[in-house]
């Protein structure tokens, strides 16, 4: 499976998770989202990756793939441990669920744990 190589973070990920990524936003956005590609620093990567946005955009809603027990599991990297962090600063003072919630060494079933509390919130425009 080719890795796509995104800078400056290198956070090395697949094409699937973009489509995965795009899937689970327009569930949470009732199929309202916008995506915008921006550059990249190989081309067949990104291409893999802008054609996994566009197969999910234009599945109507289907099902989002299922991800291996394996990418459930396993621990972000440095970079991006650093991010989830950083984010989860800013959003806590708005988000009083995040409060307490450690972004370091946490997988992505902890996570899913962790939207089911948003799944009640709704976005007003």
């Amino acid at each position: 499976m080719k890795k796509t190589l995104l800078m400056p973070f290198r956070y090395n990920l697949s094409s699937k998770i973009f489509g995965y990524f795009t899937r689970t936003l327009t569930q949470f956005a009732n199929g309202r989202v916008v995506l915008a590609l921006e550059g990249g620093y190989e081309l067949t990567a990104i291409c893999d990756s802008a054609e996994e946005c566009v197969k999910a955009l234009c599945s109507n809603g289907g099902e989002i793939t299922q991800l291996s027990a394996e990418t459930l599991e396993q621990i972000p990297n440095n970079s991006a441990q650093e991010t989830i962090q950083k984010v989860i600063a800013v959003h806590k003072k708005h988000w009083p669920c995040l409060t307490g919630v450690q972004g370091i060494n946490t997988s992505e079933l902890h996570w899913q744990t962790i939207s089911q509390r948003f799944s009640s919130l709704t976005v007003h425009s």
